[in-house]
């Protein structure tokens, strides 16, 4: 009798390069430092994406990124948070006089704030605000709540054999989103 085919181990270049995508989140570059800077941004690219696929490779990266918001003391909820006070700021309360004290401004505010920018020109002088985008920011916030986003499902082509494809993306229609 044959023995039992075990799954194949990461690969010590397989772990590196999850280690390096964890890091900078950019699948083409860990893929370049670790399999060689030479390689073309395309090749890389599509080779890292590969990479990802593989289920010990996401595992690994899912990890690491879990250890650095643990070690940083960040969790899901803290992130919703955030997007949230962005998305659903009010910042018709902001004068040029609180401008002055953006210390004194409620937290949701600041919050939305991006950059604040004092300019002096032959009129006097004005203080600019740029804002966060809240349609960024509601678009994120319906992404974790599964509202609009898309998803990978597996389906089932042949029923005897159990083949199955695995890169169909299909939209997912809520009941409350027009058709």
């Amino acid at each position: 009798m044959a023995a039992e085919l075990k799954p194949r181990e990461m690969t010590a270049k397989q772990r590196k390069f999850a280690e390096a995508f964890a890091v900078h989140r950019n699948g083409a570059r860990a893929y370049r430092e670790v399999y060689g800077r030479n390689i073309n941004e395309n090749t890389a690219y599509s080779c890292a994406w590969k990479l990802l696929r593989k289920a010990k490779v996401y595992e690994l990266v899912k990890a690491r990124e879990e250890d650095a918001l643990i070690r940083n003391g960040i969790s899901q909820d803290m992130i919703i948070q955030e997007w949230k006070s962005i998305a659903f700021s009010d910042v018709t309360g902001v004068t040029n006089a609180s401008l002055d004290h953006l210390d004194q401004l409620p937290v949701n505010v600041r919050r939305a704030i991006k950059k604040v920018k004092h300019v002096i020109t032959q009129f006097g002088e004005t203080t600019e605000i740029e804002l966060y985008s809240k349609i960024s920011a509601l678009e994120k916030l319906s992404e974790i709540a599964g509202l609009t986003k898309e998803r990978e499902t597996n389906i089932t082509l042949n029923q005897q054999n159990n083949t199955t494809v695995n890169e169909i993306t299909v939209r997912v229609i809520r009941p409350n989103e027009a058709t």
